[in-house]
């Protein structure tokens, strides 16, 4: 989701309204939320792994 990664702080309810208007159809809260968590976690987990590396290291 290039919204999420361009910022972080998103709405769900703004992702939603995005998102039907690009598709022409509504998701619900729930599907958009999670879409937004699976979206976090592959922007950040890379920097948080890296993180820990270098810190180990």
């Amino acid at each position: 989701m290039p919204m999420v990664k361009d910022i972080s702080t998103i709405k769900v309810s703004i992702l939603i309204a995005k998102m039907q208007v690009r598709f022409q159809y509504r998701v619900s809260y729930r599907k958009a939320l999670i879409a937004k968590q699976m979206a976090m976690e592959q922007l950040y987990e890379n920097v948080n792994a890296s993180y820990n590396e270098h810190r180990d290291g």
